[in-house]
């Protein structure tokens, strides 16, 4: 009798880190869901917006930082893509993706270290010791399979111009289904018999199933004596029906905390874009540390009280922003906007070095460098960067607005009067510059 109170000790314990753990599970899973949901759709920006959100609740998951790569490379945010992934470098579909990003930035050796790190073991990209069947289903962890990996690292020894090298991996990307390099097709990549792998996660319906196949006690092989197995068979009835309705509950808790995450969101954003900056500033404060804490808020803090001309609190927290997500694009131009304001040069100067040396394709960049050259009375060449900003897109209604204030500082009046106009037709709201 005592070694089976033990035993339910034991087992109520397990229970309990179970239900914890499915809990967790349950909220990447319908966090998973909602960004590949919006990577299907071509919502990118949303996409990033929901990463951003899973990546503050679960850090250290090497799948919440790939999904938000992902999301950020889709994006064509390739340095926020590439610094997100740097310290991760034991998650193969997150290294090769890396290795990508490395590629576009032209970072050649470092895409090859990484791809090679990679195909060092081709075995662990779908070892089921590793990545379980369950678990795969559960966290969506992404099987990369050997030939793209083989196909890339062929590329980027073509363009690095180590020939032979990317001979080789070409050979190994193809098999032997071709007797020579295919120098003419290095995209091409055969098809796996592991083809019906996917590197989508799962729906709501199959992370269900999969937790529940997870929680489902095994047989008891260490049969005793009739009385235990009895008593064991009505425990691992009760433990069974208990293991389901503690993963309904999970289920359940994991879709109201984000739910109240993303209402206390939607109420602060409203709040701001209506200028109501004091109740933005209120309502932010009712998020948890781990949301609290992400380069997005920190940014929609500094907009709220940018907005109520309280510069060097705004400063703060944009200070915050960039040096949690040194790759931050988004929001900085109202940055440079801020330090324009405080006469900060120096700060300025560095902010614009940096988005022009790592962002140049970014509208962003260009307003942040304008205000450089506005806040030294280079007017020209203020006006020239905001219209390089245009260029890059021609619906940013904060660079139409930037250059009509430009040129009213040169008394050109009608230029002003146009640009002023054509920021009000893309976004009708009035706005601080």
């Amino acid at each position: 009798m005592t070694s089976l109170l033990e035993e339910a000790a034991a087992e109520h314990a397990a229970s309990s880190a179970s239900y914890f753990s499915s809990s967790l599970l349950q909220l990447h899973g319908l966090y998973q869901s909602l960004i590949h949901q919006s990577l299907a759709h071509s919502n990118n920006s949303n996409a990033v917006f929901l990463a951003e959100r899973l990546v503050a609740f679960l850090p250290s998951h090497p799948n919440s930082s790939f999904l938000l790569a992902t999301a950020y490379h889709r994006s064509r945010m390739t340095r926020a893509a590439y610094s997100t992934l740097q310290a991760v470098t034991d998650h193969p579909p997150s290294r090769f993706l890396f290795a990508r990003c490395c590629m576009d930035l032209d970072l050649l050796q470092e895409a090859e270290n990484a791809l090679r790190d990679i195909l060092q073991d081709p075995d662990q990209l779908a070892r089921e010791d590793d990545v379980g069947e369950t678990n795969r289903d559960v966290v969506g962890a992404d099987v990369l399979q050997v030939e793209h990996a083989w196909c890339l690292l062929g590329t980027v020894c073509k363009r690095s111009g180590k020939r032979e090298d990317a001979k080789a991996a070409f050979r190994k990307a193809l098999g032997d289904h071709l007797g020579q390099a295919p120098e003419a097709r290095d995209v091409f990549v055969l098809p796996s018999e592991d083809a019906k792998k996917t590197a989508g996660g799962p729906g709501p319906a199959e992370t269900q199933r999969a937790l529940t196949r997870n929680l489902r006690p095994r047989k008891d092989n260490n049969e005793k004596k009739r009385t235990h197995d009895v008593m064991r068979e009505v425990q691992v009835k009760s433990e069974t029906g208990r293991a389901e309705n503690d993963t309904a509950t999970a289920a359940t808790s994991a879709s109201r905390q984000i739910l109240r995450t993303l209402e206390i969101l939607g109420r602060a954003t409203r709040h701001l874009s209506r200028y109501e900056c004091r109740e933005a500033l209120t309502t932010f404060t009712e998020l948890p540390e781990s949301d609290l804490h992400t380069g997005w808020v920190l940014v929609q803090v500094a907009l709220s009280y940018y907005e109520i001309a309280r510069y060097t609190s705004a400063l703060k927290y944009f200070r915050q922003a960039r040096d949690l997500e040194p790759w931050r694009t988004q929001g900085f131009d109202v940055y440079g906007s801020c330090l324009w304001h405080a006469k900060q040069e120096m700060e300025l100067a560095a902010l614009a070095t940096k988005m022009e040396t790592h962002e140049r394709s970014r509208p962003e960049t260009w307003c942040v460098v304008g205000n450089l050259y506005s806040l030294r009375l280079d007017h020209d060449s203020a006006i020239k960067a905001f219209e390089r900003a245009i260029h890059i897109d021609p619906y940013y209604h904060y660079a139409h607005t930037l250059m009509g204030f430009e040129y009213k500082s040169k008394d050109a009046l009608k230029e002003s009067i146009e640009c002023l106009q054509t920021s009000c037709q893309i976004d009708p709201k009035p706005y601080n510059p």
